[in-house]
């Protein structure tokens, strides 16, 4: 996936027998990964938002990380880099064992 999306140059090597059963596993993925870049984005906002008045930002985020969901996204929110926040995504919603 680049940025969410499936790379049109993979499902163009599909043969179009089997792109009826394809095109919904792409749906679920697209969308999962929408739903929990959402989710994840709205957490690492959130708490920067919260410690954007601190003087030390970091030290304040660090310290309210206990209470975070998504640990591992926020200080590469918070120095965005989106590749790193990609990678944080795709980790998370990989499908495991066959499973969406």
């Amino acid at each position: 996936m680049e940025e969410g999306k499936v790379p049109v140059h993979f499902l163009e090597e599909i043969p179009e027998e089997i792109m009826p059963e394809i095109e919904p596993i792409v749906k679920t993925l697209e969308d999962k990964y929408l739903n929990f870049a959402k989710e994840v984005e709205y957490e690492c906002w959130h708490v920067i938002e919260q410690t954007k008045n601190e003087e030390n930002q970091r030290k304040a985020i660090g310290l309210k990380l206990k209470e975070l969901k998504h640990k591992g996204a926020v200080f590469t929110y918070l120095d965005q880099d989106m590749d790193k926040f990609d990678k944080y995504i795709h980790k998370n919603i990989k499908p495991v064992g066959n499973v969406l």
